[in-house]
């Protein structure tokens, strides 16, 4: 096997803990040997957990090194778009964090930046390398429930910025609950029911915390194929019995992830539900989703959730904002 990759991690925020949990999983595939953030100290503690990792600051010294093959962005949403175009100008494969960016022309310039440079584009959409949601698609996909027709996915958490932090300004973040963590979600119903044909959508804002944008919101997806998408997003759930929960109903069953994975097949009514074993034990699909992106990069492949997929869920974010602001559906493909 060829040496590991070399990788910088860019960004030593709190999700930056769970893609060091994945890589420590993947040293024979790849390794962090520089954590850089613009605080020196949260870049030391980052390098401190990876046995011989550095620590830096200067992110265009980072680009500049030729010991780093690519880079993994866990920053602002802001800064999605001008990090990544830097990084591909420099010759590095690319890892960003969901949302790809806040706009559908900060998405288009990283696609076109990437294709020019040759260097690989992922983006870390975990939930569609999860352990239950990667087994029920293909649950689905050989014909366990029959013709889906309708999708539900639900996102509880608490989620309270202090005063001050970048994901209370909806211009850094792209929005709030929705485009922080219902673009997940979103993405997950596209993935399993495929194209969106309209977006129907309601946002609410409570004041819980200091956040400025929504809080919650329901949308409502109709799919070329006919099919209904529904995903509820709440960031003000003071207690919730699950974290995330998908539904998948079709006309020959029914596949739940509530207290794990379960299916349903057989007469309405009549029997019930059966435990299935997950495809792999990676709960939050980070491991998996980073192992995918290094082995895109070893053999030259492009990555399940590249760009194109990235702005394709980000496009469903704005709809949804659209609809929002409009009280309208609103109809893909959408402008820039």
């Amino acid at each position: 096997m060829s040496e590991p990759l070399r990788l910088a991690l860019v960004g030593c925020g709190g999700i930056s803990k769970a893609h060091l949990a994945g890589f420590r999983a993947l040293g024979e595939l790849g390794q962090v040997t520089v954590c850089c953030d613009l605080d020196p100290a949260a870049a030391a503690a980052r390098a401190a957990e990876l046995p011989g990792a550095r620590a830096a600051v200067d992110y265009a010294a980072v680009l500049a090194d030729p010991s780093v093959d690519a880079v993994d962005l866990c920053l602002p949403h802001d800064l999605h778009a001008p990090y990544c175009v830097a990084a591909a100008e420099a010759g590095k494969h690319v890892f960003v964090e969901k949302p790809m960016a806040r706009t559908l022309d900060e998405a288009t310039a990283m696609i076109e930046a990437c294709r020019a440079a040759g260097v690989v584009l992922m983006i870390g959409h975990c939930q569609r390398f999860s352990a239950e949601r990667q087994t029920a698609r293909r649950l689905v996909a050989e014909g366990a429930i029959g013709e889906v027709y309708l999708m539900r996915s639900d996102h509880n958490q608490w989620v309270a910025f202090p005063d001050g932090h970048w994901g209370n300004d909806p211009q850094k973040l792209g929005g709030g609950a929705v485009a922080g963590s219902g673009v997940h979600h979103l993405d997950t119903l596209r993935w399993f029911l495929g194209d969106v044909a309209s977006v129907t959508a309601r946002f609410a804002h409570n004041g819980l915390t200091p956040r400025t944008a929504e809080d919650a919101g329901v949308i409502v997806f109709e799919h070329a194929s006919g099919a209904v998408g529904e995903a509820t997003i709440v960031w003000t759930a003071q207690r919730f019995p699950w974290y995330e929960g998908f539904w998948i109903y079709g006309r020959g069953g029914v596949i739940h992830n509530i207290g794990g994975l379960h299916l349903f097949t057989g007469s309405p009514r009549e029997g019930s539900f059966r435990r299935v074993e997950c495809d792999h034990d990676d709960a939050g699909g980070f491991r998996e989703e980073l192992r995918h992106f290094l082995h895109c990069i070893r053999d030259g492949r492009r990555p399940r959730m590249d760009g194109e997929e990235g702005r394709a869920a980000l496009e469903l974010v704005l709809a949804a904002q659209h609809s929002v602001d409009t009280g309208q559906t609103v109809r893909l493909p959408l402008e820039s």
